[in-house]
């Protein structure tokens, strides 16, 4: 949260020395949009890794050719298969949200206060992190 915090703090001393022309709106939009489809990605992969473990038995672990039964796709894997690629996807996803959010975060303390007279937070896609990102900048 501390890097979070000065990105914003950076972000802010820069915003006087962007030219005026420049409208981060899209970006802020984009970036805000794509970070919500992976966070909902993620909440879904801990979903599916957690119904998947409800279904493995302790017999699953210590078998050699135990499989493991996939929900909703009815694919059987190897438990040791799943038990090393279910981890290593998990945070895949999980450092790229973590990325978008950087963006974002950026992008949130680099803008202007107010555009078109409203102030920044009324423009921008309601969203908790984004919200955050705003609070945290002021």
């Amino acid at each position: 949260m501390t890097k979070h915090i000065f990105h914003l703090q950076t972000a802010k001393r820069r915003r006087a020395a962007r030219p005026a022309p420049f409208d981060p709106l899209p970006r802020i939009e984009a970036l805000t949009r794509n970070a919500r489809t992976t966070w909902f990605t993620l909440l879904g992969a801990l979903l599916f890794v957690g119904v998947t473990l409800m279904g493995v038995e302790h017999i699953d672990f210590y078998g050699v050719d135990r499989n493991t039964q996939l929900p909703l796709v009815s694919v059987s894997v190897p438990t040791r298969l799943f038990f090393y690629a279910a981890p290593l996807l998990t945070a895949a996803v999980y450092i790229y949200f973590h990325l978008y959010l950087i963006r974002l975060f950026y992008e949130l303390g680099a803008a202007e206060e107010t555009v078109q007279g409203k102030p920044l937070g009324q423009i921008v896609s309601p969203w908790l992190v984004s919200d955050a990102a705003l609070w945290l900048r002021n």
